[in-house]
């Protein structure tokens, strides 16, 4: 992979003259952190059943139960950290200290449900609560925080070259 990155990032820079910098810029993030009461979950065994859904990056796997739960299986607090951060409008930061793959059963509550057809869903501040009071319920918080955070500054970059 590291070699990959290279000889990505050497393409683009012949291709499309691309410069970039990178730069730290402190911003408000959430963290992930365990709740007082503990993880309300278990470290995934290798006897235990898979559920249908797709493979992430990092080899967890999310599908939709039955009984309406999110179910995450083989997923790592980092990898958590991702799905929550693309579901929010600040980044969300592993603080866990937990470094095991887990099982964890999510279940959502009504709001933050998919709209129906013609109707606008929650905006992200409604959901925030939600999505903390859901995370509570397994063991976990988000609190806000202020981080130093790692920016890509795109200096000039040009249409590519011909092939």
């Amino acid at each position: 992979p590291a070699m990959l990155q290279e000889m990505l990032q050497a393409m683009l820079a012949d291709r499309f003259q691309l410069e970039v910098h990178r730069e730290m810029k402190e911003k408000s993030v959430y963290e992930l952190v365990v709740a007082k009461s503990g993880p309300k979950f278990q470290e995934t065994r290798p006897d235990e059943p898979r559920p249908a859904g797709p493979t992430l990056p990092g080899g967890g796997v999310m599908g939709q139960g039955a009984d309406g739960a999110t179910h995450m299986y083989n997923m790592s607090m980092g990898l958590l950290a991702a799905l929550l951060t693309s579901k929010s409008d600040r980044t969300v930061l592993d603080k866990t200290g937990l470094t095991g793959h887990y099982s964890i059963d999510i279940h959502e509550p009504a709001q933050m449900a998919a709209p129906s057809a013609g109707q606008t869903g929650p905006t992200e501040d409604e959901q925030r609560p939600a999505v903390a009071d859901t995370l509570k319920n397994v063991g976990l918080e988000l609190k806000p925080a202020k981080e130093q955070v790692e920016k890509l500054v795109i200096d000039h970059v040009e249409k590519p070259s011909p092939n």
